[in-house]
C-alpha cells in the first residue's frame, strides 16, 4: 500500500540473465583458473575435430572428456560418426535453432547408448521444459532417482519446480543439492530467494546462522497465516481493481498486480473532501474499488493538539466534528458503490501504539488519542454498513497481528498521519552536523508484508461474499480427532487444550449455517455414554454414523440424505489410512488431518468456510437437517401420496425487487450456493442483480415449511418481463414438490404483470441434474435448454399457498 523501503521479491527467482530464457545453459559456478584453461582447451578440440570431420578419409579424432568419466565409443548421428560431447552439443545447437525435435531425437539416442551419463538426461529435462512443464517434472524425477549424486541433475531439477509454483519442492530439492555439493553456490541463493518470496525472515535468519532452513515448516506470520488457502480449490480471478485514496495508497496497485491474486488495477487520487471523479475505466470493467481515507483528513493536526486536557467536553465535541467529517467523505468515496453497485473495501485506521498523554492516565477516554481513534473505528464500520455490497477492512487488526512495532510510525510523524514507517525524511536530513541513517535502519519494517496480508484480506472476503468454494459440511471422526485417545477403551479421555478449541470452532461453524457430522468407527451407544463434552451435546451434530462400516459407505449415505456433493465437505480424521479411503471414494472432498494444531485456525479462518452475512436460514440449518432426516425415514414406509398429505406444506413466494428488500442476501447467498437445483449454474454478483432489478427484474423467493420445520427461504427464481432466467432451490426440500408450486406460482404472477407466454431455459452443468426436467415437469414445451409456456400450471393438492405478508 506505501511505497516500499525495502527490495520487494519478484515473481521468480532473480537469477543471473533474468532477461532471458529461463532455461538457458548457465556456466559452472566458481570456475578454478585451471579449470578455465581445461574448459577452452576442450571447446579448441571440439572445434578442431568439427574441422577435420570436414576433410575426406581423416579418422575421428576422440574429445577430451570435461566430466573426466570415460565415454568409449562413437555413435552415427544423421550420417556422421561423433562422440559423446559433439552429440551432446549438436543437441544443444538443434534446440537453440528451434529444431527441438531433432535435439531430442540425438538426445534419446545417447540416453539409450550411454546410460549412466547424466549431462543428456539434463538437456532433454531442459529442451522438454519449453515445451511441457508436467512432463519435465516427470523427466526431473526420475532423473534424480537414477542419478541421486548428480550436481546439475538437481540443479535443473530445482528449477523445474520453480519454474512450475511448487516452492516447497525446489526449496527441497536446493537444500538436498546444497547438503551433498557444498561449494555449488546457486543452491544457497536460490533458497534465500525463496524465502525472500515467502516473506520468511525467520528462516533467512537460521539460514544465516545454520545454513539450514524448511520451506515446508508452516509459516506464522502475515497473509498465509490470517488467511489460510488449504481449503482453496479455485482460483479467484479478478479484472481489474480502483483504488481510492490519499499518496499513502498510491503504491497499493502494484501490490494487486504483483500479488498471488494478481489484477489490473488503477489510482485515484482524493485528499480531505475532494470530489469523487471519473474513473480511468468504465466502472463495468471493475470488480470492486478500494477505499483508504486519510485519517488527517478527519482529524486535522491543530484540531486535537490545541484541545486543552482539564476541558473533557472539548474532546466530544471534537469526535462529533470528526465523525461528521468521516461521514462526509465517505459519502463522497461512495459514489461509484451508489451509483453502479460496485463492491466496496474500506480500510479503518490505524491507532496509535501508545497514550500520548502518558500510559498511567485513563485508557478509555477520548483525550487519549488512541482511543479516539478507536472510537472513528466504530463510527466507520457503522457508516460502511449502512451502504449495500460494502465491507470493512480491518486493517488494524493486521497490524496488531504483523507487529506494530515493525510497521507502523508512531515515532517519527504527527499520530494524524496513520501511517508505516517510511523514509520520506531522509533526503531533507543530510545537512546536519551529525549524519543520519534511514530510519527504517532504527526501527526495521515489515511493510511489504502488511501490504500483500490487507490485500490478501480483501481477496478473502471476496471470495466469502461469492460464496467461492463454501464449504457445505464438516464431517469429523471421534477418537484422537474430536478428544485425545479412544474414549470407549479409556473410559474417559482428556479434552483440555486443541480438541476444546476444536469443538468450540465446530461451535462456530454451526452458527454460520455449517452442516456438522460425525463419521466413527465406534460403538455408538458406548460414544453417547461417554460423550465429554457437556456443553456442546451429540444433538448438535445434524447427521451421525458411529458404526463398524466403511466410512466410504457412511459418508456416501450421508451426502445422499443432506442432497450436497462431495466437493462441499471437509472431512477430519487423525487416521491418514481412512483419510486415503475417503479421497480415493470422493476425489473432489477436501481432507485433513494430519495436525491437530492447524484446525481450528484453518476451520475458523479459511474464506470458504465463512459467509458474509448470517441468515435465519443458515443458523437454522442442522436443526432443518434433522428434521429431513426424520421426514425421509416417514417417507419410506408410506405410500408416497399419504406420506406427503401428512406433512402440511406450506409455501409462499415473495417478489425481492431491491437489493435492500430484507430478504435478498438469503435469496442471493442460495443462487451463489446452490449447484444440483440450479437450472443454470450462474453466479451473480451484487452489481449484476442490481442493475437486474433496476431493468424490471425481480427475484422471487420461495419460502416452504412443514409439520417438522420452517425450511424458509428455499428457492429463487429469477424472472423479468416474460423469461425466467434461472431457478435455483435448496437440496433441502427436494421431494416435496414445492418446486412446481414455485414455478406454478410465478407463471400466474408474470401473468398478472402482462405476459401471454414465459420463456425458460436450462444450462447443463457438472452438477444440476436434478434440475433439468423442472420445465417439462411443469408443462412447458422445447427442446435443446430452451422451453416456453402457454398454459396455467397446477399446483400439487398436498401444498397449501400463503399469502405472503
Amino acid at each position: 500500500m506505501w511505497p516500499p523501503n525495502i527490495v520487494r521479491p519478484k515473481s521468480r527467482p532473480a537469477y543471473p540473465n533474468t532477461d532471458q530464457p529461463y532455461f538457458l545453459p548457465l556456466p559452472y559456478p566458481d570456475l578454478s583458473f585451471r579449470l578455465i584453461i581445461k574448459g577452452v582447451a576442450v571447446r579448441i578440440a571440439l572445434l578442431i575435430s568439427k574441422l577435420l570431420r570436414r576433410i575426406p578419409g581423416r579418422p575421428i579424432v576422440p574429445l577430451t572428456n570435461p566430466k573426466d568419466f570415460s565415454v568409449p565409443d562413437t555413435l552415427d548421428i544423421q550420417g556422421t560418426q561423433v562422440d559423446y560431447w559433439s552429440a551432446l552439443d549438436l543437441a544443444r545447437a538443434s534446440a537453440n535453432d528451434g529444431n527441438e525435435d531433432n535435439a531430442l531425437s540425438i538426445i534419446g539416442t545417447l540416453c539409450a547408448r550411454f546410460p549412466d551419463n547424466d549431462p543428456a538426461y539434463n538437456l532433454q529435462i531442459e529442451i522438454v521444459a519449453r515445451r511441457d512443464l508436467e512432463q519435465a517434472e516427470v523427466l526431473a524425477q526420475k532423473a534424480l532417482e537414477r542419478f541421486p549424486q548428480g550436481v546439475w541433475t538437481w540443479d535443473i531439477a530445482a528449477r523445474i519446480a520453480e519454474q512450475s509454483g511448487n516452492d516447497v519442492k525446489a526449496f527441497a530439492r536446493w537444500k538436498t543439492l546444497s547438503e551433498f555439493a557444498r561449494d555449488h553456490q546457486r543452491a544457497p541463493i536460490a533458497m534465500m530467494h525463496i524465502l525472500s518470496r515467502h516473506n520468511r525472515t525467520d528462516l533467512i535468519h537460521t539460514m544465516s546462522l545454520t545454513g539450514a532452513a524448511d520451506l515446508a515448516t508452516p509459516a506464522f506470520t502475515g497473509q498465509d497465516y490470517l488467511i489460510p488457502k488449504d481449503l482453496q480449490l479455485t482460483p479467484t480471478r479478478l479484472r481489474r481493481v480502483l483504488v481510492v485514496g490519499s499518496c499513502l495508497t498510491s503504491g497499493f496497485p502494484w501490490v494487486i498486480k504483483n500479488s498471488h491474486t494478481p489484477a489490473d488495477a488503477d489510482f485515484m487520487l482524493l485528499n480531505n473532501v475532494a470530489a469523487m471523479p471519473t474513473p480511468p475505466h468504465a466502472v463495468s470493467d471493475y470488480d470492486m474499488q478500494v477505499i483508504q481515507i486519510p485519517l488527517r483528513a478527519v482529524i486535522p493536526d491543530s484540531t486535537y493538539t490545541n484541545l486543552r486536557y482539564d476541558r473533557p467536553d472539548e474532546y466530544t465535541v471534537a469526535f462529533e466534528a470528526a465523525c461528521d467529517r468521516l461521514s462526509m467523505i465517505l459519502n463522497e468515496y461512495m459514489a461509484l458503490n451508489r451509483s453502479h453497485g460496485l463492491m466496496t473495501f474500506v480500510m479503518n485506521f490505524l491507532t496509535p501504539q501508545q497514550n500520548p498523554t502518558g500510559r498511567a492516565l485513563p485508557r478509555y477516554d477520548l483525550r487519549n488519542m488512541a482511543y479516539f481513534v478507536e472510537r472513528l473505528n466504530e463510527h466507520l464500520a457503522s457508516e460502511v454498513s449502512a451502504h449495500t455490497n460494502s465491507y470493512l477492512v480491518d486493517i488494524e487488526r493486521i497490524a496488531g497481528n504483523i507487529g506494530r512495532s515493525r510497521l507502523q510510525d508512531d515515532v517519527l510523524w504527527v499520530m494524524s498521519h496513520g501511517t508505516p514507517l517510511v523514509d520520506g525524511d531522509f533526503e531533507h536530513d543530510q545537512g546536519r552536523l551529525e549524519g543520519l541513517r534511514r530510519a527504517t535502519e532504527y526501527y526495521p519494517v515489515d511493510s511489504h508484508i502488511f501490504d500483500q496480508t490487507i490485500w490478501s484480506e480483501i481477496v478473502a472476503i471476496y471470495r466469502s461474499a461469492q460464496q467461492t468454494d463454501s464449504v457445505k459440511m464438516v464431517l469429523v471422526d471421534l477418537d484422537d480427532t474430536l478428544w485425545r485417545g479412544v474414549l470407549a477403551d479409556n473410559g474417559g479421555t482428556h479434552t483440555e487444550g486443541w480438541p476444546a478449541g476444536f469443538v468450540e470452532a465446530l461451535a462456530f461453524l454451526k452458527k454460520r449455517g455449517i452442516i456438522l457430522g460425525i463419521v466413527s468407527k465406534n460403538t455408538e451407544a458406548r460414544v453417547t455414554e461417554l460423550w465429554p463434552y457437556a456443553h456442546f451435546g451429540l444433538d448438535q451434530f445434524a447427521t451421525k454414523r458411529i458404526n463398524w462400516q466403511s466410512k466410504a459407505e457412511n459418508i456416501n449415505e450421508i451426502l445422499s440424505e443432506v442432497n450436497l456433493l462431495p466437493k462441499s465437505v471437509v472431512y477430519i480424521d487423525d487416521n491418514p489410512v481412512e483419510r486415503d479411503v475417503v479421497k480415493t471414494n470422493f476425489p473432489e472432498m477436501r481432507v485433513i488431518g494430519s495436525n491437530p494444531y492447524m484446525w481450528r485456525r484453518l476451520l475458523l479462518w479459511a474464506p470458504e468456510t465463512q459467509v458474509a452475512t448470517i441468515t435465519a436460514e443458515s443458523a437454522n440449518r442442522s436443526e432443518m437437517i434433522k428434521a429431513q432426516a426424520v421426514r425421509e425415514t416417514q417417507r419410506k414406509i408410506m405410500p408416497r401420496s399419504e406420506f406427503l398429505a401428512t406433512l402440511g406444506i406450506e409455501v409462499s413466494v415473495i417478489r425481492i425487487d431491491a437489493t435492500d428488500h430484507p430478504k435478498f442476501a438469503r435469496a442471493f447467498e442460495l443462487l451463489n450456493k446452490t449447484n444440483q437445483f440450479n437450472t443454470t449454474g450462474v453466479r451473480w454478483t451484487f452489481a449484476e442483480a442490481e442493475a437486474y432489478m433496476a431493468t424490471g427484474g425481480a427475484f422471487y423467493a420461495l419460502e416452504v415449511k412443514d409439520m417438522h420445520t420452517a425450511y424458509g427461504l428455499t428457492g429463487v427464481l429469477c424472472a423479468s418481463g416474460d423469461e425466467i432466467s434461472q431457478f435455483a432451490m435448496s437440496c433441502r426440500v427436494i421431494g416435496l414438490d414445492v418446486e412446481i408450486a414455485a414455478v406454478a406460482l410465478v407463471l400466474e404472477a408474470l401473468r398478472q404483470r402482462g405476459a401471454d407466454s414465459v420463456s425458460a431455459s436450462v444450462i447443463e452443468t457438472n452438477a444440476n441434474l436434478l434440475s433439468r426436467d423442472i420445465w417439462v415437469k411443469t408443462g412447458f414445451t422445447g427442446a435443446e435448454g430452451q422451453f416456453t409456456s402457454h398454459a396455467p400450471v397446477v399446483i400439487p393438492p398436498h401444498i397449501k399457498v400463503v399469502v405472503s405478508a
